[in-house]
């Protein structure tokens, strides 16, 4: 017999008994030849691989960082190297202080100014070609000498202004010639100006002294007189201005008259104007004191700011750059009227050429400030870093992260290379764990590739959720291990989820940095959920057994929290609540899942059972309306087995809903089985031989209905596995008796009669064939006491263990024991005696 493949107590003892037995033996001899082996060899190429996966995962080469938010150190945490954490607040404020310092921007049009400079080049070349100052020269003269602009408003039109004397030429360092000597330098003006009765008033009254005396009636002709006189000293008083205006238009002139004095009054004008193009001139400044340098500008040309220069603020507002400009035009002109006359007509027109650059300011700033370097603090090894029993805060995690990132950054190659190798150690020894306790226990798991793959695929995919979900955001590394572990159980087995979530938490943890009561909570919660799952019946099981495992999970913690000197505070009960409320909602989350885990790994649960066993079946409405007496037959199969699976630990439900399905291949040909037959026997008119066939084929034509009602697998399984590779006694019989009263018949090959199987593979297939056969048979007993039940069920039962049905199934001759047992007991209850009434009687 082979080593069954489901778990019960009693074939564990007896795995146990073998195991002690054979080890001593052969069990390394057997083991080197397994590893030889290549099938072998590709499992442990998966398992290198997935421990390469894991190594990746965890970053093995590398201390994990510990700490999460909100933890709680039991004891102070030190720094172990010394590091520097950025101070985001001294680089704020030295941020700060640095956009502060930032000169203002403006921009420079120097349109303006050359404008004004230009200008004043083109009046000065229309002065110097004018001969006199006569009217189509007086408005550009105006405009050096406003001053007299009154006189030559007073004077009469259309006379002319009077020519003077061209005046003498005076050098650039001669100072400015006095009135009296501009107009001795024109005699015949002046004298005519003093002839004037207007220019003498002394003369009107020492002549008035003699007219004090007059009678009264020369009194108004002497005011007319009086009236008259004023008239002419206004009139010779402007005529005084005009010459004097003459005189000045013609010192003027005299200085730029010639083609190289022009040139060189050019000159000097570009000369004086260089510093008003390069800087500008600002009228006021248009930043306010908290936007920047009051003392200091940056000025660059309109749409070139890379010839930038630094400019005096005080220097280029509009009065220190008029009086600057005059400087500058003094110095280059020679000081004198000439200058003061070129002076005065820019004066007037010259206004500001700088205004505010607000993006350039800003992008100055913002360069600034991304210049300005980050502020450190600096901490030295063994400075503390977090307080003993004060949850880390958001800050402190900060500070944590800096001083393990200087650690790892300080570590060593070789302390790297031995971390790796240390990981690697871990994940061998778990593997080695796993696969000979596999090897032991579920050997049809090892030997199957997919079942290994499948393992270590989720157990990698598990450990990649895990270290997702633990971010401080969620912190819910619990819930993939559950669902994990739950999935286990219900595709494989409970101990090996047992033992795979065991192993998974423990490299979550190792990798995550945690300690021993994360990995005590950890399992415990996995333990619980598995250990209560059972056979799950209903949809709210497994929400259930969420409930009761998040309270296993929260105690644990809390539990464990306090042997790690721990108080039990508020933090630590929000904590283990949380574990709880994550270990229900991996009971919710299982819930949802459970009909994808069922087909991925080909397994049905009982729930999924109920579902499929239902009599409203299509498949089993559709075998009652055409083969009522095969529906009859599987129901009573049905009780029989699932009290008989039950007996020895089997899938009692499993083996009742197969039962239901295991002959739907009779309703194809219903009239040919004689629990459907009437009183014609229509194997009557068949030789055995095709009446064989007919038999047979109900096996092949239930799988193929099977198929096409996508019943699950297991049930496939056991609608195929019913009759095994059993012989079809009766034709068998009467083809050798035939054959026999035939002188020329051939020996009939036993072969042929029987099912092609293949044998039962489970216990439940083989509990299915037995209950199949004894309910069968025992309508054959005409007074089913219960030693003749016994009697025909031993008899069927080691029938078939000497042919061999058994062989690779798993049962032991303990649970055959018990099986038989369960069908004498359940057959005895249905063939029990009845009290007869005296009114009754008794059929023939």
């Amino acid at each position: 017999m082979s080593t069954p493949s489901l778990p019960s107590p009693i074939r564990r003892r007896g795995r146990r008994g073998a195991s002690a037995d054979v080890l001593p033996q052969g069990f390394w001899a057997d083991l080197g030849a397994r590893v030889s082996r290549p099938e072998v060899l590709a499992r442990l190429g998966l398992c290198l691989a997935t421990a390469a996966v894991l190594l990746v995962i965890v970053r093995g080469w590398e201390e994990p960082f510990p700490f999460r938010l909100g933890w709680v150190p039991p004891r102070g945490v030190v720094s172990r190297v010394a590091f520097e954490k950025p101070d985001p607040e001294a680089t704020r404020t030295a941020q700060e202080r640095a956009a502060a310092k930032v000169r203002v921007v403006y921009t420079q049009d120097k349109a303006p100014v050359i404008r004004l400079r230009d200008g004043l080049k083109n009046r000065a070349a229309e002065i110097a070609a004018a001969e006199t100052l006569d009217a189509s020269i007086l408005d550009v003269w105006l405009e050096f000498a406003p001053e007299a602009k009154p006189a030559f408003d007073a004077l009469p039109a259309p006379v002319a202004a009077p020519v003077a004397p061209e005046p003498p030429e005076l050098g650039r360092g001669e100072t400015t010639a006095s009135r009296g000597e501009i107009a001795a330098a024109v005699p015949d003006v002046a004298d005519e100006a003093a002839s004037s009765p207007a220019a003498n008033p002394d003369a009107v009254d020492d002549g008035g002294k003699e007219q004090q005396v007059a009678p009264a009636a020369a009194e108004e002709p002497a005011a007319d007189k009086v009236a008259a006189d004023k008239v002419a000293a206004d009139k010779a008083a402007t005529e005084r201005m005009a010459a004097d205006a003459v005189r000045d238009f013609q010192f003027f002139r005299s200085r730029i008259d010639a083609k190289d004095k022009l040139q060189l009054f050019e000159k000097s004008v570009d000369q004086a104007f260089t510093e008003l193009e390069n800087k500008g001139v600002l009228e006021k400044i248009q930043h306010a004191y908290d936007e920047g340098n009051q003392n200091e500008i940056d000025v660059h040309p309109v749409g070139n700011p890379a010839e930038t220069v630094r400019v005096q603020v005080p220097g280029v507002l509009l009065v220190e750059a008029k009086a600057g400009l005059k400087a500058r035009i003094a110095e280059a002109l020679g000081a004198g009227p000439f200058a003061d006359r070129v002076f005065t007509w820019v004066e007037s027109r010259l206004s500001g050429t700088l205004e505010i650059d607000r993006d350039g300011t800003a992008r100055a700033k913002r360069e600034a400030v991304a210049k300005t370097p980050t502020q450190y603090v600096r901490y030295a090894r063994g400075d503390i870093l977090s307080e003993a029993n004060v949850p880390v805060s958001e800050s402190g995690l900060v500070l944590l992260h800096r001083e393990h990132d200087e650690f790892l950054r300080q570590r060593e190659t070789r302390q790297r290379v031995a971390r790796t190798l240390a990981m690697l150690g871990l994940f061998a020894a778990m593997f080695a764990l796993s696969g000979f306790y596999i090897h032991l226990h579920h050997r049809q798991v090892l030997d199957n590739l997919g079942n290994v793959a499948a393992l270590l695929g989720l157990s990698a995919g598990t450990v990649v959720l895990c270290m997702l979900s633990s971010s401080n955001a969620w912190q819910a590394e619990i819930v993939p291990l559950l669902v994990f572990a739950m999935t286990v159980a219900i595709a494989f087995e409970e101990d090996l989820a047992l033992l795979l979530a065991a192993e998974v938490a423990l490299v979550v943890v190792v990798g995550l940095g945690w300690g021993l009561s994360t990995y005590v909570t950890l399992a415990a919660a996995a333990a619980a959920l598995v250990f209560w799952m059972g056979r799950i019946r209903s949809r709210s099981k497994l929400i259930y057994v969420g409930l009761w495992a998040g309270a296993v999970a929260t105690l644990t913690q809390i539990g464990s929290s306090l042997l790690e000197e721990r108080s039990l505070d508020a933090q630590l009960l929000y904590e283990a609540g949380r574990t709880g409320v994550w270990t229900l909602l991996a009971g919710f989350l299982m819930t949802g899942l459970l009909p994808f885990v069922e087909r991925w790994f080909g397994v049905l649960t009982d729930l999924s059972l109920l579902e499929v066993g239902d009599v409203a079946h299509p498949l089993l409405q559709e075998l009652v309306r055409r083969a009522p007496g095969t529906y009859n037959h599987s129901i009573n199969v049905a009780s029989l087995a699932e009290s008989a699976a039950q007996a020895i630990g089997a899938r009692g439900l499993l083996v009742r809903v197969g039962a239901y399905f295991h002959d739907i291949g009779k309703m194809l040909k219903p009239a040919y089985f004689v629990e459907n037959q009437g009183k014609e026997n229509r194997h009557e008119s068949l030789v055995p031989a095709m009446s064989t066939l007919i038999i047979i084929a109900h096996v092949k034509e239930g799988v193929e209905l099977a198929r096409q009602y996508n019943l699950p697998q297991p049930i496939i399984d056991l609608v195929a596995e019913h009759h095994g590779t059993t012989l079809v006694e009766y034709f068998y019989r009467r083809a050798a008796e035939r054959s026999q009263a035939d002188p020329h018949g051939e020996e009939v090959d036993e072969q042929s009669y029987r099912y092609p199987g293949p044998k039962p593979s489970t216990r439940e297939s083989a509990v299915l064939m037995l209950a199949d056969a004894v309910e069968s048979a025992s309508r054959t007993l005409t007074e089913p006491t219960p030693a003749r039940i016994a009697h025909l069920v031993h008899e069927l039962a080691m029938k078939r263990l000497l042919d061999g049905q058994f062989d690779e199934c798993g049962l032991t001759l303990e649970e055959l024991g018990i099986v038989e047992q369960s069908l004498v007991k359940s057959l005895t209850a249905v063939y029990h005696g009845r009290v007869k009434y005296p009114d009754q009687r008794t059929a023939s």
